[in-house]
């Protein structure tokens, strides 16, 4: 797992602005957030929003800034197990169906599905409607 130290700078908005990501809050209002180190240096290199940003904390949009908010997450890397089919090696990412480069189609616990060609067979759905 890999464990990342960022924060969000959390601006709400007190008229409309022509740009930014707008997120609506708890308390009814919209805001933009973005994505800092614990210093408040932006970490989101895109020009309009780096614009948006000094915009914002330079005061030439009427909005209110609400500090920088501490942000932990956690994000995982998937495994990679051995195709039973080929032996090539699988990643087990996130996804209804991992298919392996033989074919080979897998559930994201790794479990080995039936050939597409038994796929709704019960139910009379084709293949296709499950991918």
């Amino acid at each position: 797992m890999v464990a990342a130290d960022v924060a969000w700078r959390q601006i709400s908005i007190q008229t409309k602005m022509a740009c930014g990501a707008r997120n609506p809050s708890r308390n009814g209002e919209n805001e933009l957030t973005f994505q800092v180190d614990d210093a408040g240096n932006m970490l989101n290199r895109n020009p309009a929003a780096v614009e948006n940003y000094r915009k914002c904390l330079a005061g030439e949009y009427d909005v209110r800034d609400m500090g920088i908010i501490p942000l932990d997450w956690t994000d995982t890397e998937p495994g990679e197990i051995e195709c039973i089919d080929c032996g090539r090696p699988v990643t087990m990412y996130n996804a209804f169906t991992i298919t392996c480069e033989c074919g080979a189609d897998y559930n994201s616990a790794g479990m080995r599905l039936a050939p597409r060609s038994q796929w709704g067979e019960e139910t009379g759905e084709h293949w296709t409607d499950c991918y």
